[in-house]
């Protein structure tokens, strides 16, 4: 997998068990937690892949660096690509899927984070992925986590190194210039394919706690977009499924409610040249609607036969207590309650800018994203005491401690 994701947002479900003890041991527990969801079969752990994932983990800490290759004679380096990292401490395969995820200390946000960006989620419901190692570092503030993805047929076909046979051979599997033959590659695949379901869904019929917005992927999967609603999947299983032609792909409120309007991204359209056969997705233009249910529904034709799937799912509720941000903006809050703030997107105006904290004296402010339009903030102080917040876009948020109970009213803000 060649993206990168940078950004993380809203959890995607009730918070999960493997939230509270982030290791790489746990990522595996997680991403078959999500591999269960959609019918697949979990994943086994791979000590190489560990090895090579918490490699290139220590390698971008120690550089600063957030990409997936290496440079030689950086520090850590260990190899270039992912494949040749993981040759190099002793995996034998070079078919390999690589995610990173970089942001705040916790599993659950990295997972999410790299589930609503297609180009990432595909990586993790890899009809051919069987195992995966991981690695996890700290760099300043955030975690870097790295998950690393194989086959373990594939592995032990290339540690054999049986003589190819026929007239037709790959040489980018395994070590450079063993020749392996097509025939033996396509076995593989289809013994896999056979294991797996027939069609799998994001997020999964009758889910929860999905979020509402999609912002970040590197390469982008909409360039020019600064944000649209949750992206909906639909991958086919290629031994069921060769050759499909996607008929509809629609998403709509489950109240009723017309079709939104939205972009389907195939093969056939994929400006990164990412997606694979029989993978699409949806994306609505606009974010989905906090606490709402929605329908999707998808028609293809396979040899002359259409069929059809719909599924339901929800999206998480809306924070509380929560206030729209509008051009000027007041509120008084209770000292150590965390309050939220909504910047509904608009075309000038479609996520939060950069923003600057003025605060009286023994004021202090806690600031957390859940997104690009939505953060929360928690304030400690006297009675009182203010906090301003300044943004790029020219908006402003004055936030007042609420005076203690007989106190005497608090003087007008400064201007």
């Amino acid at each position: 997998m060649k993206a990168l994701l940078l950004v993380v947002g809203l959890l995607w479900g009730a918070r999960p068990l493997w939230a509270q003890a982030p290791t790489p041991r746990e990522a595996l527990r997680a991403v078959n937690q999500v591999r269960a969801m959609t019918g697949l079969a979990p994943l086994g752990w791979q000590a190489s892949l560990a090895q090579a994932a918490q490699g290139h983990a220590n390698y971008l800490s120690q550089t600063f660096k957030i990409s997936h290759l290496q440079q030689v004679g950086q520090p850590g380096f260990l190899g270039v690509k992912p494949s040749d990292r993981a040759l190099a401490v002793g995996y034998h395969s070079r078919m390999v899927w690589e995610n990173i995820s970089i942001g705040p200390p916790g599993l659950d946000l990295a997972m999410e984070s790299l589930l609503g960006a297609v180009y990432h989620r595909f990586a993790f419901l890899r009809f051919e992925a069987d195992e995966m190692g991981a690695g996890v570092t700290r760099q300043g503030e955030n975690s870097i986590w790295v998950f690393l993805l194989g086959n373990r047929e594939m592995d032990q076909l290339c540690a054999e190194r049986p003589p190819a046979r026929g007239t037709q051979y790959y040489f980018n599997f395994c070590l450079k210039n063993l020749k392996i033959g097509v025939k033996g590659i396509k076995g593989i695949q289809k013994r896999a394919w056979a294991k797996a379901p027939k069609v799998l869904v994001w997020p999964p019929d009758a889910s929860r706690f999905i979020p509402p917005a999609f912002y970040d992927e590197l390469p982008p999967p909409l360039p020019g977009r600064v944000y649209t609603g949750y992206p909906i999947s639909l991958q086919l299983n290629p031994l069921q499924a060769a050759g499909a032609k996607l008929i509809e792909f629609t998403l709509k409120p489950a109240q009723g409610a017309a079709a939104l309007a939205g972009q389907v991204l195939e093969r056939s359209n994929d400006p990164n040249a990412r997606l694979g056969p029989g993978e699409f997705v949806f994306f609505p233009f606009e974010r989905l609607a906090w606490g709402k249910a929605f329908i999707a529904r998808a028609v293809w034709e396979v040899a002359g036969k259409r069929e059809s799937l719909a599924w339901r799912f929800a999206v998480t509720p809306a924070p509380q207590p929560l206030h729209y941000l509008e051009e000027r903006s007041e509120a008084w809050v209770e000292a150590g309650k965390k309050h939220y703030f909504y910047l509904e997107p608009s075309p000038d105006k479609p996520i939060l800018t950069e923003m600057r904290l003025e605060n009286s004296k023994g004021v202090r402010a806690r600031v957390q994203y859940l997104d690009k339009n939505t953060f929360s903030a928690q304030l400690q102080g006297p009675t009182c005491g203010w906090v301003k917040f300044h943004f790029l876009s020219q908006q402003s948020l004055n936030l007042r401690l609420f005076p203690q109970r007989g106190a005497k009213k608090c003087h007008p803000l400064p201007k």
